[in-house]
């Protein structure tokens, strides 16, 4: 039995879906529905759990060890389940922007579109290859599924800039709280405060680490921003493409966001 790693948000609408969880991949929860009794549309929210996209996974041997693996694999089989079914055949994408073919050129943990066309064809593509689980979908039944990106990349760049500059800010503030009793070890981190905050030469480590915790408010506030204007990026592309039956593949910190704008 393939332990239980992915957690999924049903949004009922006004649509009941024929398509059903297997309690082997996955469990519901949550669910809602909207108020608009006309509207015939059900959307899955995947909450996947992916390694960085930059991040080489071709070596089999090593993705097995891979923790996302679990969640990769459920979420691969349980819509490959319902394109092959007919249940299901639009697919919103996390990390990309406009719709993948077999001819796009993307990229996404080593692996090319042609790279996992040709594998869709060997044994273990579902649970031995970790890689875009859209792009895996696309690569398996090209036109039998839409395979939208529901992302922004320039919003995505953003995203992690501000997880970056917050990383940052945390650091500093974690070594001066370290050495705030011993100036010595403090000073290098403490001249690096100054230098990046244009802060005066005589300021204290109290000072530095109260001028960081503003500056860590506000990349909070635009990680926050980044994150909520992917998800309407992600809601606006499920409206246009106007599935009857659609999924979305998105990491966990976005299923609250788009599940509340899909309430509306």
């Amino acid at each position: 039995m393939l332990t239980i790693l992915l957690s999924i948000f049903a949004l009922s609408m006004a649509h009941a879906s024929s398509a059903e969880l297997s309690p082997l991949l996955g469990r519901v929860s949550a669910e809602c529905k909207t108020a608009t009794a006309n509207v015939q549309k059900h959307v899955w929210i995947f909450k996947q759990w992916h390694l960085p996209s930059g991040f080489d996974a071709h070596d089999r041997a090593k993705s097995r060890h891979y923790p996302q693996l679990g969640n990769q694999t459920a979420i691969f089989k349980q819509l490959d389940r319902w394109i092959e079914s007919s249940q299901l055949n639009t697919v919103v994408a996390e990390g990309c922007s406009g719709e993948l073919t077999r001819e796009s050129a993307y990229k996404m943990n080593g692996w090319t579109m042609n790279e996992l066309e040709a594998e869709s064809r060997k044994p273990h593509f579902d649970d031995e290859i970790i890689s875009s689980v859209p792009m895996k979908l696309e690569a398996k039944y090209g036109d039998r599924v839409k395979t939208l990106c529901g992302d922004d990349e320039a919003l995505i760049r953003e995203n992690q800039l501000a997880f970056s500059d917050a990383r940052g800010l945390l650091g500093y503030m974690m070594r001066l709280e370290q050495y705030k009793k011993d100036p010595a070890q403090a000073k290098p981190y403490l001249d690096d405060v100054i230098r990046m905050n244009k802060l005066p030469k005589d300021t204290q480590p109290a000072q530095a680490i109260q001028r960081l915790r503003q500056e860590l408010v506000k990349a909070v506030d635009r990680i926050e921003t980044a994150i909520a204007k992917r998800n309407e990026k992600a809601v606006t592309t499920v409206e246009l493409a106007g599935a009857r039956e659609s999924a979305i593949i998105f990491g966990g910190m976005h299923a609250a966001g788009i599940k509340a704008l899909l309430e509306k």
